[in-house]
């Protein structure tokens, strides 16, 4: 492979849930802020836009909402929304036991501080 996995290699993240497929040849890393995937539904990849309409098929789940200023981060490149922000979103499509799971690690490995969680909870309370 021209990025160095072998198929094998390619199978087993996606098996694992590691990785998950955007379309043919196009794969994203399933965790990239590296926080528990305790009770998370890893067999959709959810994407968060501005503006156009939501829609979810067999591998996304396409959101919309506003993003404030800071919202969004670069890791590995790619950019994504914020680990507050990411607990804040997991929380609000799943469930209130995986936003606590989640916001604790977060807390705990330094990624967010509790005030900056609230803040940004309180500006996406839907």
């Amino acid at each position: 492979m021209e990025s160095g996995y072998t198929d094998s290699e390619l199978r087993r993240r996606l098996r694992t849930g590691q990785w998950s497929r955007l379309s043919r040849d196009v794969y994203v890393e399933a965790v990239l802020y590296g926080l528990p995937t305790w009770g998370l539904d890893l067999s959709k990849v959810h994407v968060t836009k501005a503006s156009g309409r939501t829609r979810s098929d067999k591998i996304a789940e396409l959101h919309r909402s506003r993003f404030e200023s800071g919202d969004i981060a670069v890791v590995d490149g790619l950019h994504v929304v914020t680990p507050a922000r990411a607990v804040v979103e997991a929380a609000c499509t799943s469930s209130y036991e995986v936003g606590v799971v989640l916001g604790d690690a977060a807390l705990r490995e330094g990624l967010i501080s509790p005030d900056l969680l609230v803040a940004t909870a309180d500006r996406h309370r839907t």
